[in-house]
């Protein structure tokens, strides 16, 4: 479940940070919250359809609303990406510690998670260190 609450927050934070984007990084920025929104969105929605699956009990609303309680004030793009990093370190991390217990198919889905999670946190510290070379 906690796995599931990491997406639903990631999809509603970087969906404020894409509505957000302004600047010089405008229009890259813009296009790589939305993609993240969008590929957050997809797989919150497999998450759930597989536990659903299961026969595991989701309380959606609930989950939704914790996920929208934990959402912090937007402090611009660079913010979001950091926060959004430390979201996908936690989503690996979260991902170990499921596959211990999971089925052979859930493990398959949370290893998938996990790889594609560290190639965005690849592009992530990217524009991250771009940032930080353009400002010295």
């Amino acid at each position: 479940m906690k796995l599931i609450t990491y997406f639903k927050y990631m999809n509603f934070y970087a969906h404020i940070a894409h509505n957000y984007s302004k600047g010089e990084t405008f229009f890259q920025d813009h296009d790589f919250f939305g993609e993240l929104y969008e590929t957050y969105e997809d797989i919150y929605d497999k998450l759930v359809e597989r536990y659903i699956g299961l026969d595991k009990d989701l309380d959606l609303v609930k989950l939704h609303v914790k996920a929208a309680q934990a959402l912090k004030e937007f402090d611009g793009c660079h913010h979001a990406f950091e926060e959004l990093l430390m979201c996908e370190e936690a989503v690996c991390e979260a991902c170990k510690e499921m596959s211990k217990a999971a089925t052979l198919g859930l493990g398959n889905m949370l290893a998938q998670i996990a790889d594609d999670s560290e190639a965005r946190q690849y592009r992530i510290k990217q524009r991250l260190i771009k940032e930080a070379d353009e400002k010295d």
